[in-house]
């Protein structure tokens, strides 16, 4: 079960990243200097690529939920990581570009760190429980916290 939950836990990994890289393309090349106008948003909603980021992006997410059930968060969650190494190499060939030797570095150094964060925690076989509750005071709390980084946006 474990060995499963890693595998849909990288494949969320590419999904996430994939998302990003294809949203990157939009957001990078989108009209205007600032990012918080609804025009801004409303540009990007209607950009095929953005929506097929999003879709990607969101499959990533639903994927580490379906990883987190088979296996502990201290293995599920460090494996996220790898998607910064997807989207060095999403972003290079979406762009048409080589990976740069920096790149190639600085993916080297987030799987030393991903390997030695799996072999430092401690694995336990129990099953986290998380009260209605708590998860509706956390997904209020990320809402708000997204609300004002937009709002904050705006204003910067």
């Amino acid at each position: 079960m474990i060995v499963w939950s890693v595998l849909i836990a990288v494949a969320g990994a590419f999904c996430l990243a994939l998302g990003s890289a294809l949203q990157e393309r939009d957001a990078v090349r989108a009209p205007g200097r600032s990012v918080a106008p609804m025009g801004f948003l409303v540009h990007l909603a209607r950009r095929p690529r953005w929506l097929a980021g999003t879709v990607g992006a969101g499959a990533g997410v639903v994927l580490h939920l379906v990883a987190l059930s088979g296996a502990p968060l201290t293995i599920i969650q460090p494996i996220g990581v790898s998607g910064l190494v997807f989207a060095i190499m999403l972003s290079a060939f979406f762009n048409r570009r080589r990976v740069r030797p920096n790149q190639i570095v600085a993916g080297a150094a987030v799987m030393v760190g991903l390997t030695g964060l799996l072999l430092l925690f401690p694995h336990t076989a129990q099953t986290p429980q998380m009260s209605v509750g708590t998860a509706l005071t956390l997904t209020g709390a990320v809402a708000a916290l997204g609300g004002a980084a937009y709002a904050a946006a705006h204003w910067v």
